[in-house]
Parts: structure tokens; C-alpha cells; sequence
């Protein structure tokens, strides 16, 4: 679920509702996000597995995979509260809110606002889930798992950053 809340949200920051239809929106999206979603789970477990390796963490590469799958939960809010925005809204709501012109409808504001809350609220409750649901795999305090999962977040990141600059060096995106 994850994958796909981030890939509602990417194609409002991409205006996408501007090139395409809500009903062309939708499953793209999904499948977008569910294909990144399910390759983002696996690899975000092998960071975490690999960092509790390397602190003599005794939790298998599974229960890593269960901790962060819990921790997934919340998005479910999330992609409901943005799919029921799509029904009201239809294609304005996957427009950037800094495209939305000098008078956009307040209803619409007051749906971006409202939508946007809930979304950062499930991104923190996720964060907490794993952060819980890492130490008790690991069967360390939660400090120290929040430390080890920053540090993982971190690595991952850069590694992103390394491909992504990778792919920009070799001409693919411009």
C-alpha cells in the first residue's frame, strides 16, 4: 500500500491531472505503486536485515520483512483518504496545489489540506510501527532500533542518490 500512496501522491506533484483522466489516474498508479511498492518492501528489509547484522541483531531476514510489512498498515488510511478524494474532486486533485491558478475552490483547498494532514499523520504512525516492530525483531529498545532504522533510511538514500546519478550520467533522464 505504500507504493501506491506514493505514486497518488508523486502524480499530483507532477500535475498529471492535467495529461490524463482519473479513471486512466487510478489504475495507473496502482500499478506503479504496487510493483514499487513490493521492490521498496524487499529492499528496505535488506537494509534493515544487513544494519541488524551488523550490530549482532539476532532477527532472521522475515521477521525484518514482517516488522516493515506492519509497519505498512497506516498507508491503507492513506490511499483510501486519496482515492475518496479522487471520486470528489476527479483529476483537479492530482494538479500540484502551486498550479492551481489565483482562485482555486476553497473546497478544494480545504480537500488538498485535509487529504495532505492525514497523509503526513500515516507516514508518522508507519515510521512508529517500524521503529516498534523493528526493535521488537531485533529484541532491542526502541532507541536503538529508531537509531538503526535511521541509519538504514540514511544508507538507503544514498544509494538512491548514487543510482539516480548514475542513470542521469548515462543520458537517461534529462
Amino acid at each position: 500500500m505504500s507504493g501506491i500512496g506514493q505514486s497518488m501522491v508523486q502524480s499530483a506533484q507532477n500535475n498529471v491531472g492535467v495529461r490524463a483522466p482519473v479513471l486512466m489516474i487510478l489504475p495507473a498508479t496502482a500499478l506503479v505503486g504496487a510493483i514499487w511498492g513490493l521492490l521498496q518492501i524487499h529492499i528496505l528489509t535488506w537494509f534493515l536485515w544487513a544494519a541488524g547484522r551488523v550490530t549482532n541483531g539476532p532477527a532472521t531476514f522475515r521477521q525484518v520483512r514482517i516488522s516493515l510489512a506492519w509497519a505498512q498498515v497506516p498507508h491503507v488510511v492513506l490511499v483510501v483518504c486519496w482515492l475518496l478524494a479522487a471520486i470528489v474532486f476527479g483529476r483537479l486533485f492530482f494538479l500540484n496545489p502551486d498550479n492551481l491558478g489565483l482562485n482555486p475552490p476553497m473546497l478544494l483547498l480545504a480537500g488538498i489540506t485535509a487529504v495532505y494532514l492525514v497523509s503526513a499523520v500515516c507516514v508518522a504512525w508507519s515510521l512508529v510501527l517500524l521503529v516498534l516492530g523493528f526493535a521488537e525483531a531485533e529484541g532491542v529498545s526502541a532507541w536503538r532500533a529508531l537509531g538503526t532504522v535511521l541509519v538504514t533510511l540514511v544508507a538507503f538514500g544514498i544509494a538512491a542518490l548514487i543510482v539516480m546519478l548514475f542513470v542521469i550520467r548515462l543520458g537517461a533522464i534529462q
